[in-house]
């Protein structure tokens, strides 16, 4: 199936968000002591990315590109993801997923997840049959 292209309304905020993406990479990176691949990570990188790659790479949901309403982020906004925390924002531990990926696993281990998982299996067995 071929990749669809982001609309050209969808495009006109892409870069805003592609910057504001690298600047709060680049800023974390800073704060935390963490590495980051500024010459790989670029603007220009993760707008063609999105543009090829418009799903969340973990739940395949398309994107919402400007998607803020009131103040509030919306489930299917991109986000950056540090796979694991303390590599920092490297290509090998970066993933773009859509804000309610990104935000289920903000705080939970893969354990905690699993768990949760687990249950929510069990529940629907018993509720299907």
């Amino acid at each position: 199936m071929p990749v669809k292209k982001l609309s050209a309304a969808r495009c006109k905020s892409l870069p805003v968000i592609c910057k504001r993406f690298r600047n709060m990479m680049k800023e974390r990176s800073r704060l935390n002591h963490l590495p980051f691949e500024s010459e790989v990570l670029t603007v220009r990188f993760l707008m063609a990315h999105i543009e090829t790659n418009p799903k969340c790479q973990r739940c395949g949901v398309p994107f919402a590109i400007g998607g803020v309403k009131n103040g509030v982020q919306a489930a299917a906004s991109p986000s950056i993801d540090r796979i694991i925390p303390s590599l920092g924002y490297t290509l090998k531990n970066v993933a773009i997923l859509c804000w309610r990926c990104n935000n289920l696993k903000r705080d939970a281990d893969p354990a905690e997840l699993k768990k949760v998982a687990d249950l929510m299996d069990a529940s629907l067995g018993c509720i299907m049959g």
